[in-house]
């Protein structure tokens, strides 16, 4: 078996779009070249592409550099021989010598394969659950309630490989809720998210009020770098 590793090119990407489709039923970005700043990997298998993995870099509110393993997928004909552990792998050395301090990847609780595959690779996985929120930018402007301070949250602007959208972070109030969506209606984001921990009742009311819906229960499986 010739089962090769690396940076994927403009040419992969209509194999990389039907793996997309058929494992997470979302489709690829249209006009996508920048290839996530040589952050997006493939498995080639005999000169086929059978597997990639997605990857993009954040920062917290706090300067952390994140190294986000975003989609990792395998095409049914490749799984079992081990392309899932070698595009992981891959993620890792790419990692290591990024800028990022630590790799983290965001995995639903009911996906044992993925989670499997980060505790081989070393990672650890966080100790509390967290519900995942989403919600689309509303078209007219939302009236924010109380104070206008957003210091409490942090935004981060993201581009993917399926969605380009904001994720809110920290202490979320009325105001950052108010704040992510005008960001997301004038650069044309597509989504808005935020995790909140599964013992949260009143930011998962708050979310709920502003238009967010849950939409499963996910766990951090990290690796410092």
């Amino acid at each position: 078996m010739m089962l090769t590793i690396r940076k994927a090119v403009s040419s992969d990407l209509s194999a990389i779009a039907q793996i997309t489709e058929d494992t997470f039923q979302e489709h690829i970005q249209p006009g996508v070249t920048r290839l996530q700043n040589n952050l997006l990997l493939v498995a080639e298998l005999q000169g086929v592409v059978v597997g990639f993995a997605a990857n993009f870099q954040t920062r917290s509110a706090y300067g952390e550099g994140r190294f986000e393993l975003d989609l990792l997928a395998v095409d049914p004909s490749a799984r079992g021989r081990g392309v899932g552990y070698s595009l992981l792998s891959g993620c890792i050395q790419r990692a290591s010598v990024s800028s990022a301090d630590v790799l983290r990847a965001l995995v639903r609780a009911d996906n044992l394969a993925m989670s499997q595959l980060c505790a081989r690779g070393g990672l650890q996985r966080s100790a509390q659950p967290y519900v995942l929120y989403i919600a689309r930018p509303p078209r007219p402007p939302r009236r924010v309630r109380g104070r206008q301070s957003v210091r409490a949250g942090h935004l981060v602007s993201v581009d993917t490989l399926t969605y380009r959208g904001i994720w809110l972070e920290g202490d979320l109030s009325q105001a950052a809720i108010a704040q992510a969506q005008q960001i997301a209606r004038a650069e044309n984001r597509s989504r808005i998210g935020a995790l909140v921990p599964t013992a949260d009742a009143p930011v998962a009311a708050l979310l709920s009020e502003n238009g967010f819906a849950a939409v499963g229960t996910f766990y951090w499986w990290s690796s410092s770098l």
